[in-house]
């Protein structure tokens, strides 16, 4: 960040940043744009982006924009990250990485789209989390497109101990029908989960499926 005080603001910073501000992920000055969310979360993270030459960031913008990205979307400035920090051959496995599951290229894409940093884990780990919610938890493959921020969360602290709470539900016979894992797992997989661990104690103590009827939208 010192790097940047010091630049030259009219041949180094302005040009990258007027870049910016004309795909709209600014204010309409320059003031604004370094006050902005997003390009502050760019400056803190990854300041070397307004050291290259414009026409490089300029291709990085340009692979996300082609990827689906819109420059509305509060996730470009992810995506713009995570193409970054990692070669194309890297981004390329990774993806090969999520069609060796059978998810289409049009899926893969969705999913970018609504968890760009993804793709930042390691290979391994993503592929074990994958694994785990298709074919340990039987999630459907679709449910995963819609939820791609489930394989963000951490599987043996926040998901598994979840899973597992849910599988207790389902074998107490607490809901109607077999749940279709999507609503319910986002539900179960929720940060405000801690809001509902009244409720989930109460059916777990007394077993009343007709305590569940009117939270119904959330399991199906």
């Amino acid at each position: 960040m010192p790097k940047i005080i010091f630049s030259n603001v009219d041949k180094t910073l302005k040009p990258k940043l007027q870049f910016l501000q004309d795909l709209g992920l600014t204010g309409p000055d320059l003031a604004a744009a370094l006050l902005g969310p997003q390009l502050s979360m760019l400056l803190k993270r990854e300041p070397w982006l307004f050291f290259i030459p414009e026409r490089a960031l300029r291709d990085k913008v340009s692979r996300v924009l082609d990827m689906g990205f819109s420059v509305d979307s509060r996730m470009l400035v992810h995506a713009v990250l995570t193409v970054s920090g990692m070669t194309p051959e890297t981004f390329s496995r990774k993806i090969e990485l999520l069609r060796s599951f059978g998810f289409s290229m049009d899926e893969c894409m969705a999913i970018l789209r609504m968890a760009p940093t993804l793709l930042m884990t390691s290979e391994d780990k993503l592929k074990f989390k994958i694994d785990f919610f298709l074919n340990d938890f039987k999630l459907d493959r679709r449910a995963l497109v819609s939820w791609p921020n489930s394989l963000v969360y951490n599987i043996e602290k926040r998901v598994i101990p979840r899973c597992r709470v849910l599988r207790v539900i389902t074998s107490k016979g607490l809901l109607q029908k077999e749940p279709r894992f999507t609503r319910a797992t986002v539900w179960i997989l929720d940060s405000s989960m801690e809001e509902k661990s009244g409720v989930l104690r109460s059916l777990l103590f007394f077993g009343r499926p007709d305590q569940l009827c009117c939270n119904a939208a959330l399991w199906v």
